[in-house]
């Protein structure tokens, strides 16, 4: 489907379409679609639900890649789309409806990708190795297990309700990257080094658990409620 195909649609309720493999850019921009049936669609181009305020469940089991802005505003409430490798930047982001994500098989996630999404409680993304900058900024997820995480961008997730955060295989915290969240439990064994201002103002932060830790920049913790800290390394560098 070419872009804008169905553009302010408005009366547009369903749109079943078994036949269709790729939505390009604007493809129901604005419309007022409410259910999709499109099995067989593998790409989501840029804006193709964004502004779609009447989106509710989507299940979509062939899709591979969800494009910048895809839904960006939309009504969305859940989302499950278990082939899905990329998600572009800004893909969700104002969904305020969303509730539950599940993308088993997804392995990097763009900058703002879900940005104030403020309803979304549950995130499973067991494969997620990469997250861009404000990925999470003001998510409500109470749990983040991110067993294989690398790398996540500075403010990552900032202002989140997050009460516990595990990656098991992140090595580098970067800057600012939970500031003024309220994450209390944080598990990260292979972390080396942490970012300056990464948990200021974390209130609720209670248990750091990094045994190799060998540096703290400045401001790292900052008005910040930490209680216990559990660190391993005979030298630890502060700056």
């Amino acid at each position: 489907i070419y872009s804008n195909a169905f553009l302010d649609c408005f009366a547009l309720k369903e749109a079943n379409m078994p036949q269709v493999t790729k939505l390009k850019e604007g493809a129901f921009l604005n419309s007022g679609v409410e259910s999709v049936i499109m099995p067989l669609l593998k790409k989501i181009g840029p804006s193709a639900f964004s502004g779609c305020v009447h989106l509710g469940d989507i299940s979509m089991f062939s899709v591979e890649t969800v494009k910048t802005r895809a839904f960006a505003g939309s009504g969305v409430t859940s989302v499950h789309m278990p082939r899905l490798k990329t998600v572009g930047s800004y893909a969700f982001k104002d969904c305020r409806r969303l509730k539950n994500v599940s993308m088993i098989s997804v392995k990097s996630l763009e900058e703002f990708c879900f940005q104030d999404c403020e309803n979304l409680e549950l995130f499973t993304g067991p494969e997620v190795v990469t997250i861009g900058m404000y990925v999470f900024d003001s998510c409500k997820c109470r749990v983040l297990d991110l067993p294989k995480l690398r790398s996540a961008d500075s403010y990552a997730f900032v202002y989140t309700k997050m009460e516990t955060f595990r990656a098991p295989e992140l090595t580098k915290i970067s800057e600012a990257l939970f500031y003024n969240s309220l994450v209390s439990r944080v598990f990260i064994p292979k972390v080396t080094s942490i970012g300056s201002r990464a948990f200021k103002r974390c209130r609720n932060l209670e248990v750091l658990v990094a045994p190799r830790v060998d540096t703290i920049l400045n401001d790292a913790f900052k008005r910040s409620g930490i209680r216990r800290v559990e660190v391993d390394r005979k030298s630890t560098r502060l700056n």
